[in-house]
């Protein structure tokens, strides 16, 4: 998804992230909580808090953590913001288990296709 705008506003949950790449000149501007800024080639983090705003001057990549829940607003000169969706955490924990489950499915149809292999009756059907 691309979208063009000069100013983005967004509301980060506390401990979320945002990556910026190639964001030399962006405006990063706190209405309220407290943003951990980082940028490459630059010795300093900064924290920024409501009211500030901070100009990337490096050109590599930015990385922008909420300390705290966070209402920001991205602004540039013309700038077009990229956009790619990530997997969330907990579907990413899952997918070691569900490959479990694939390996563990896989390997019951494989030993019921072997031979001498014969489903146990139903209790029910004992009793007639």
């Amino acid at each position: 998804m691309e979208i063009q705008l000069s100013t983005l506003p967004l509301r980060l949950p506390q401990g979320a992230t945002i990556r910026l790449e190639a964001a030399r000149g962006v405006v990063v501007r706190v209405r309220s909580g407290r943003l951990w800024l980082t940028e490459q080639g630059l010795p300093e983090d900064l924290f920024v808090g409501p009211g500030e705003a901070v100009r990337l001057r490096g050109n590599g990549r930015v990385v922008v953590q909420a300390d705290e829940s966070s209402c920001i607003e991205l602004a540039g000169l013309r700038t077009q913001w990229h956009f790619t969706p990530r997997r969330r955490a907990a579907v990413l924990a899952a997918a070691p288990l569900r490959a479990m489950a694939r390996a563990a499915r896989a390997a019951l149809a494989h030993w019921r296709r072997g031979a001498g292999w014969m489903p146990v009756p139903p209790p029910s059907a004992l009793l007639r």
